[in-house]
């Protein structure tokens, strides 16, 4: 997932890692990064007090329009995913 790169302190803080070995694993290590991701949203999450869709669009922007604009493109791709396919 992307990953802004202000976020590379803090998770370094937090793994006990230096800022160097952060950035190199958000990059080369799918597993580390989809575990740093899945940390932000959770803080996003809790500061939102449980509601996934704000917190969705707080990993993207807490500038409010950029937010909607990002939980809308988020859910039509969702949307999508769930489409019937024709002939099944």
């Amino acid at each position: 997932m992307q990953i802004n790169t202000l976020w590379i302190h803090p998770l370094a803080l937090y793994s006990r890692r230096a800022d160097l070995d952060v950035r190199n694993r958000l990059i080369a290590d799918p597993c580390f990064n989809i575990a740093a991701a899945g940390a932000i949203l959770s803080s996003y999450l809790a500061e939102e007090h449980g509601d996934l869709m704000r917190a969705v669009g707080d990993y993207h922007s807490h500038t409010r329009l950029l937010n909607l604009s990002y939980r809308a493109k988020v859910i039509r791709s969702a949307a999508r995913l769930f489409e019937p396919v024709p002939g099944r």
